[in-house]
């Protein structure tokens, strides 16, 4: 028994059109990856008056969330690797927060010897999570 289906080639133009508008809708709705994490950039040197030579560096949150980032002393290279990461200053010790798409500049000391150096940034997001002693911000209190 023979079925009687034709394809035709306006059926064909069809099938090939709808594949290639689901193509491009899944294209276009695919979410895009967020950038996260910081954008540091070397600005330039400066020296005031008085003052020791500077590097000034600038700082871009490229997460919608809040990072805050610690400057530590810049490390010098040794003949092992680089030195220690040093994070000087009083306990606990506060970062810069920067909220997501916020910038500033980060001025630090550059090391008197003539050694190769580099600055690290420590940044981190922080989660907060709700006490159970804390109402819902959508449950009415009574």
């Amino acid at each position: 028994m023979k079925l009687g289906f034709k394809i035709l080639p306006v059926h064909l133009l069809a099938c090939a059109l709808c594949l290639l508008v689901l193509l491009l809708a899944g294209v276009v709705l695919w979410p895009q990856p967020q950038a996260s994490g910081l954008a540091i950039k070397f600005v330039g040197f400066t020296n005031a008056f008085g003052q020791p030579r500077s590097a000034v560096f600038g700082v871009t949150n490229l997460s919608r969330r809040t990072i805050t980032f610690v400057t530590p002393e810049p490390q010098v290279r040794t003949g092992e690797g680089w030195s220690e990461i040093v994070v000087a200053g009083p306990l606990p010790i506060r970062g810069v927060g920067l909220a997501g798409g916020q910038g500033t500049h980060v001025t630090v000391a550059v090391p008197d010897r003539e050694e190769a150096w580099r600055m690290p940034f420590i940044g981190y997001v922080a989660y907060h999570r709700r006490h159970a002693s804390q109402p819902d911000q959508n449950q009415e209190t009574r």
